[in-house]
C-alpha cells in the first residue's frame, strides 16, 4: 500500500559513508576537478541517498518501498503491512535507518487491483474530482492514464502492466501522492475516524492508520465524476442525452459552481442508474480498492515478477466464477423489457420478449409445440383416425 517516500534521516556522519553496502560518488567539474558543492549520491535497489552539505548537513532518503523490498526489480506487487514491516527492519539494520527518528517529509499510497475489463476504459469515463480537471500522466513520453495535481497532494490512476511491461493491461494502479501532511494531518469531522499524525517512519506502523489511509482512498474515488459512455441512448428521453453528452465534456464540470455541482452530480447518478448497462464500473472498482486493502492490512504477500503482471491468478479465478454465477441467475430469472410489457417463456433455454401480438414473435425462432392427436370417428364400433378430415368432420364415412 505504501509506496514512494522522502525521508530526513537524523545520523551520524559516518552511518553512511562507511557502510559497506552503499557507494558514493559526486558531481566534479571536468574541466577544473572542482567537487560541486561537495554532495555525494548512493543508489541501491530503487533507493536514492544523498549528502548534502551546506550550513547544515542533511541525509536524504528516497524511492520505492516495494522496489526494496524486492531487491530493486520491481513494484508492481501487492504490498502488505506485515512487508512493509519487515521493510522497515532491513532499512535500520542495513543502512541504519530508524523510523523513530527518520522524519517523513512525503509519500505515496496505492493499490493495484485487477479490472475485468481493460484500464483505458476507465480513463475515458474520467472527468473530473471536486471540479478539477485531469491531466495527462506521462511516463517516458508514454501516456500512462490521468492525474489529478492540487496543491497538497495529487491523485494518479494509470495503467501498472503499461508501466511495467510497455503493453496495455487489466492491471489499474490508484494512489495518493501527499506533497504537505497537512492534508492528511487535517483535522476531520467525523468523530469516528482517526485524527493522524504522521510525521515520522514508525508512524505508519500501525494498523489503524493503514485503514485510515484506506478510508483516505475509497473518499478520493468517491469524489471522482466517473461518466458511463455505455449508457443505453436509444430509450433516452432528448433531455437525457443532452445532459449525457455535457457529462462527457470534462471542461462543464469545471465550470459549475458549487451548488450546480451538487445538483449535475445527483442528476448524473439518478441517470446512470436508470440507463445504465450491465455492472456500475465505479462501484466495482470501489469495491476492488476495499477488497484489496483489506488483504494488504490482514495477510502477508509475496512479490510477483514484472511479466505476471497482467495475470493476477486469485482476482481471476475470482472474476471467472462471478461471472457463471451470474449467468445462471440470468437463466434463472425471467425476461424483463424496458417498457414492462406482456412477456412469454419459451420452451428452450433463452427467453425472448414478446409484444402482446403473434406477429411480434421473433422469426428466427420456433416455438416447440406438443403434436396434436388426430380425432377419431364418433361411430360406437369403428373409432377410426379422421385423418386429412375437415376440422368440423365427425365420422369416417358419410
Amino acid at each position: 500500500m505504501i509506496d514512494g517516500f522522502k525521508l530526513l534521516c537524523n545520523l551520524n556522519p559516518t552511518d553512511w559513508t562507511n557502510n559497506k553496502n552503499l557507494s558514493f560518488y559526486s558531481w566534479i567539474n571536468t574541466t577544473t576537478g572542482e567537487i560541486r558543492r561537495n554532495n555525494r549520491h548512493a543508489d541501491i535497489n530503487g533507493l536514492h541517498f544523498s549528502i548534502k552539505e551546506g550550513k547544515h548537513i542533511y541525509y536524504n532518503v528516497r524511492g520505492s518501498l516495494p522496489k526494496y523490498y524486492t531487491k530493486g526489480e520491481t513494484n508492481a506487487i501487492d504490498y502488505g503491512f506485515s512487508d512493509f514491516i519487515k521493510t522497515c527492519e532491513q532499512l535500520q539494520k542495513d543502512l541504519c535507518i530508524n523510523p523513530e527518528t527518520a522524519i517523513l517529509l512525503c509519500f505515496e499510497f496505492g493499490v493495484n487491483i485487477t479490472l475485468p475489463f481493460h484500464c483505458s476504459i476507465v480513463f475515458e469515463c474520467i472527468k473530473s474530482y471536486k471540479q478539477y480537471p485531469y491531466s495527462h500522466y506521462v511516463e517516458n513520453k508514454q501516456i500512462l492514464g490521468v492525474v489529478f495535481k492540487l496543491q497538497q497532494y495529487s491523485i494518479k490512476i494509470y495503467d501498472k502492466g503499461l508501466q511495467e511491461t510497455g503493453k496495455k493491461s487489466h492491471l489499474m494502479r490508484f494512489e495518493i501522492t501527499i506533497h504537505k501532511k497537512a492534508w492528511i494531518n487535517r483535522k476531520k469531522k467525523d468523530d469516528n475516524r482517526l485524527l493522524l499524525d504522521i510525521k515520522k517512519l514508525a508512524d505508519l506502523q500501525k494498523k489503524e492508520v493503514w485503514a485510515e489511509l484506506l478510508r483516505e482512498l475509497l473518499d478520493a474515488w468517491d469524489k471522482i465524476i466517473f461518466v458511463d459512455k455505455s449508457l443505453c441512448r436509444v430509450f433516452m428521453t432528448n433531455h437525457d442525452q443532452k445532459k449525457h453528452l455535457y457529462y462527457l465534456d470534462s471542461n462543464y464540470w469545471a465550470n459549475l459552481s458549487d451548488k450546480q455541482y451538487h445538483n449535475e452530480r445527483k442528476y448524473l447518478n439518478d441517470l446512470q442508474t436508470r440507463w445504465s448497462v450491465g455492472e456500475n464500473k465505479q462501484q466495482l472498482i470501489s469495491e476492488l480498492i476495499t477488497d484489496k486493502c483489506l488483504a494488504l492490512l490482514a495477510t502477508e504477500t509475496t512479490a510477483e515478477n514484472g511479466k505476471e503482471l497482467t495475470e493476477m491468478q486469485p482476482y481471476k479465478n475470482a472474476f471467472e466464477n462471478l461471472e457463471n454465477l451470474q449467468r445462471l441467475e440470468n437463466q434463472k430469472k425471467e425476461g424483463i423489457n424496458h417498457l414492462d410489457k406482456g412477456l412469454k417463456e419459451l420452451p428452450n433455454t433463452f427467453t425472448f420478449l414478446i409484444e402482446n401480438h403473434p406477429e411480434n414473435t421473433p422469426k428466427n425462432f420456433t416455438i416447440e409445440s406438443k403434436e396434436k392427436t388426430a380425432k377419431k370417428c364418433k361411430c360406437m364400433n369403428c373409432k377410426k383416425a379422421l385423418k386429412e378430415k375437415k376440422a368440423n368432420t365427425k365420422f369416417c364415412t358419410p
